[in-house]
């Protein structure tokens, strides 16, 4: 049987008297004021739990519990087969754009993904319908590359590349390792070498899913790798629009 990952309620004030005097142990001054929640992690691994599982709330603390010393491993691993995950490809989409008479040059930057085949996954932060302009470019790796009907899919946010070839390229997803989901699902989004967790209730469903703003995401992520919880499966990329983080699934072109 494992043992549960315990809770109990700290007070903030805790005063002992002994021979040796008055001894004071102190939370934060947050903690003093409202009361906080303390907790331990066991040893042992316990029983997977799904999420918005509720954990009870012990009376007070287990001096063994204090004792414990768990390995927690740290990084962004999701499957135990598999290296810790790195996005480290990033790439630049740049178009012209004319407006009252002046012409501009837009640019959005992305995380890219390799796929089979030597293809590369970005995500476009464009309008519901829109495609990608006319003389757009991608720079990567010191290239840039022409974008044009013939080497661009897109798919709504998604935009699959062909025909670039990189000096050092990261490994490639597998086929068997790109999944299209049914609805939002627990997942890690993965940009760089950083990751943030982002439970399926916190995804509001669509033909793209809204993050909710509590999850720590800028535009810095956009392109992000969306990864499964369940079976570590690429699952979508992260769009920042106008202020908003969404996730744009995946599907198979």
């Amino acid at each position: 049987m494992t043992t549960p990952r315990p809770f109990w309620p700290v007070s903030g004030v805790d005063v002992r008297l002994g021979f040796t005097g008055i001894k004071l142990d102190a939370e934060s001054l947050d903690t003093i004021a409202a009361g906080g929640v303390a907790m331990a992690t066991p040893n042992e691994v316990g029983e997977r739990v799904a999420a918005g599982h509720r954990f009870p709330l012990e009376a007070a603390v287990n001096q063994t519990w204090l004792s414990w010393r768990p390995h927690l491993p740290v990084g962004t691993r999701v499957r135990p087969d598999l290296d810790p995950l790195s996005v480290r490809l990033r790439g630049t989409f740049t178009w012209p754009q004319k407006r009252w008479g002046i012409t501009r040059l837009q640019q959005q930057r992305t995380w890219v993904h390799v796929l089979p085949d030597q293809k590369l996954l970005c995500a476009l932060n464009l309008g519901e319908g829109e495609s990608l302009p006319d003389d757009a470019t991608l720079e990567i790796e010191g290239q840039s590359v022409p974008l044009t009907k013939q080497n661009v899919l897109q798919r709504g946010s998604l935009a699959v590349i062909s025909g670039v070839k990189l000096p050092n390229p990261p490994a490639a997803w597998k086929a068997n390792e790109l999944r299209q989901p049914r609805e939002p699902e627990d997942c890690v989004i993965v940009s760089g070498t950083d990751s943030v967790p982002a439970a399926a209730s916190r995804l509001q469903p669509g033909n793209v899913w809204v993050v909710e703003a509590s999850v720590p995401l800028t535009s810095e992520w956009n392109g992000a790798g969306v990864i499964s919880r369940a079976d570590g499966a690429l699952i979508g990329l992260l769009v920042w629009r106008d202020g908003t983080a969404l996730i744009a699934p995946w599907s198979a072109p």
